[in-house]
């Protein structure tokens, strides 16, 4: 089969990470492989390590413009008029719209939409309710240019339903979790990781109990909370020091609020990583206080690499992590989380049994069963 890979954005993300291994284990399943995006480089840059082609199409982008959108679309119309393809797999939002133009073009596809995550749709999504509106109108309409559509989590798909975002097909839909590359991944040893993100942020960690995440720094993370929580974690954990891997909008906010804490020599924010997960062993606990996900792939990632985590109850965390309430707290509860992170961070008998369930936990997460469930929806 011929398929085009579809994202908004290439720069680094859990959706682009998607992305990234979907791409690589269906080439190696012998099928012709592209993928398109907009701006960034990240993706251009590993898919040229497998020889994967790409597309860059200027009109993809963020937006609330729907004249941005409608461009997108005849952009897009006009380059299934001269590439055809099999399958197209939409892997973002704003990139939906790709759909409508698959239905005006000459060749006209089977297309894919995958819910990386319900993003505004999301219940716990309350920055802005006007916008949030039109998104559910810009959903239910670009869905039906779709052949199927895929979540990546029950508690996802079974709002979509029960909210009328897509019950109008609920046959044409299903549940696909994510997966990585377990064969290839690897982690450094946990003192040379410490050692190298102590280079890179210029202090000792020697002694520290360090909490860890790895995300992008913007309003779903929510890393805020932990901000405001940590002079209350200090209380309690006097050598506790937090440690977030990634960039993003609220860079400055988070640094401001840093500030404003005067927690400066306690909170540390190391910017955009390469391959962040192989730093992640340097972290004693993984934390996660996201206002909403769909399956996150840097949990997996900490699962596999049999790290305690404390996790937000939202999206596909509690999927993820089995329901496991010593590692899930209520989204934006101060004292749920401090009591959590306490006995992670003191028990270590249960820490001990956490971490032997997370390893088995993590390896049900695979691309090779995810990249074969996608294939039997392509076909």
């Amino acid at each position: 089969m011929k398929i085009l890979l579809l994202i908004t954005k290439a720069e680094i993300g859990g959706a682009q990470m998607s992305v990234l291994g979907l791409a690589r284990e269906l080439k190696k399943s012998g099928h012709d492989v592209s993928v398109g995006f907009g701006q960034g480089d990240f993706l251009f840059d590993e898919l040229a390590k497998d020889s994967i082609p790409c597309f860059r199409f200027k009109n993809l982008i963020r937006t609330h413009n729907p004249l941005k959108t409608l461009a997108f679309v005849l952009e897009f119309k006009k380059f299934l008029n001269t590439n055809a393809f099999d399958i197209i797999h939409i892997n973002s939002s704003n990139a939906l719209s790709a759909g409508l133009a698959t239905k005006l073009a000459k060749n006209k596809p089977r297309t894919v939409f995958t819910f990386r995550g319900l993003s505004l749709l999301d219940p716990n999504y309350n920055k802005n309710k006007y916008l949030k509106n039109i998104y559910k109108i810009y959903f239910k309409f670009f869905l039906r240019f779709i052949d199927t559509g895929v979540f990546v989590s029950k508690f996802n798909y079974d709002f979509a339903i029960n909210n009328n975002i897509i019950n109008k097909y609920p046959k044409s839909n299903t549940v696909i979790v994510n997966g990585i590359d377990l064969v290839n991944l690897k982690f450094y040893e946990k003192d040379y990781a410490q050692k190298l993100l102590a280079d890179h942020l210029g202090t000792s960690l020697d002694d520290k109990l360090i909490i860890g995440s790895i995300g992008r720094l913007c309003y779903a993370k929510n890393y805020e909370f932990l901000i405001t929580i940590f002079p209350k974690i200090l209380k309690h954990i006097p050598n506790a020091i937090l440690i977030i891997i990634g960039d993003g909008e609220e860079k400055y906010n988070l640094l401001k609020l840093t500030k404003k804490y005067n927690l400066e020599n306690n909170i540390f924010f190391c910017g955009s990583i390469n391959n962040a997960s192989k730093y992640i062993k340097a972290f004693d606990i993984f934390t996660l206080p996201s206002r909403y996900e769909g399956l996150s792939i840097t949990l997996i990632e900490a699962l596999n690499a049999g790290l305690p985590i404390l996790a937000s109850k939202v999206g596909g965390n509690n999927e993820l992590l089995d329901n496991s309430e010593a590692q899930l707290f209520e989204l934006n509860h101060i004292h749920d989380y401090v009591n959590k992170l306490m006995a992670l961070a003191t028990d270590e008998g249960s820490r001990k049994g956490i971490v032997e369930n997370n390893l088995v936990l993590g390896k049900k997460f695979d691309i090779i069963k995810t990249v074969e469930k996608y294939i039997n929806i392509y076909k």
